[in-house]
Formats: C-alpha cells, structure tokens, sequence
C-alpha cells in the first residue's frame, strides 16, 4: 500500500550465503579477515533506492554483484565496496533506510590458509630449482623429459596455489 516502507535487502558478496551480505578485511595484527555483514532495510521506493545503492557502491570503488526484483515492493542488491569503505557504506544505507529490519555482521578468518598457501608455494618453488639443476645436468634424454614432465605438474600446482593466494587478497580487499 502507499505509504508503506518496503522491504530492501542489501549488501552482498559474490558468494552469497543469505539474501544479503558484504566482505570486508579486517586487517590487524596482519590477518586476512573477511567481514559478511546482512543489512536488510525498508524503504518508501525500492526501485530508485536501488539505483542509489548501486550508485553509492560505484562512488566507493565498489560495484554491484547482483541485484532481484522480488516482487512489486521488494527488491534485493549484493554489493562489493572496498574494505576500509564498508563501515561508511553501511552509516550510509542506514541513513537511507526508513527502517532497519536486522543487521548481522560476521567475520571469517582466512590467516592460516594464507600463509600455508605462501609456505607451500615457496616449498614447491624451492623444488622445481632443484629440478631445473638437475635438468641442466641429465644426460639422458628420458631422463630430461621425466624431470621436466615433473617440473610442468609442480608449476600447475604453483599456479593454482597462487590463484587461491590472489582470490584471498582479493576477498579480503573487497
């Protein structure tokens, strides 16, 4: 009914565990922290205050993940901003909203992932060295092409080891 405030969800990650979340960093004492936060909000106009939101994220550095039409009068939205933004963000939509329904904050520590992942690459990388030494050394062509047949499957693991490195950076960025 007119009048009314509607439902607006807002704030999400690209892995989205509820109708609404974000990722924020929470970086002290050098941890990889990723902070969720579920901000479910009402307001008087859902589709214009969804393009403001989608603005906002823009203005902050972030961008928009998602956004749902769920019916006339709820829409919902993910959003990624930048870490150091997401507090502002959130003092912003609350601000927007003419109700918050619920807000739910929740961090993930991803520390000790990272820095087994930075060991085990600097292991696997200390490895093909060694391979590559004896590689300049085989005398054999079998043995040439078992070392670098060895050499190709370690750097693949490298590779995907310094994808999931990069992916958390990135998460705990954003």
């Amino acid at each position: 009914a007119e009048g009314q405030p509607f439902v607006l969800d807002s704030i999400n990650p690209s892995t989205p565990r509820s109708p609404t979340e974000q990722q924020q960093p929470q970086v002290g004492n050098n941890r990889v922290m990723v902070r969720n936060v579920d901000l479910s909000i009402e307001v008087n106009n859902p589709a214009a205050t969804v393009g403001q939101i989608s603005n906002l994220a823009a203005q902050e550095g972030g961008w928009v993940v998602r956004t749902e039409s769920i019916v006339v009068h709820r829409a919902s939205i993910d959003i990624r901003v930048p870490a150091d933004r997401l507090d502002s963000v959130l003092a912003t939509l609350r601000g927007i909203a003419e109700n918050v329904v619920s807000e739910v904050s929740a961090s993930q520590d991803f520390t000790e992932e990272f820095t087994d992942t930075s060991a085990r690459i600097q292991t696997l990388q200390d490895t093909v060295d060694a391979l590559r030494e004896l590689f300049s050394r085989a005398e054999k062509i079998e043995d040439a092409l078992t070392i670098q047949k060895e050499i190709t499957r370690i750097q693949s693991d490298i590779e995907s080891k310094q994808a999931r490195i990069s992916f958390l950076s990135q998460s705990a960025a954003f």
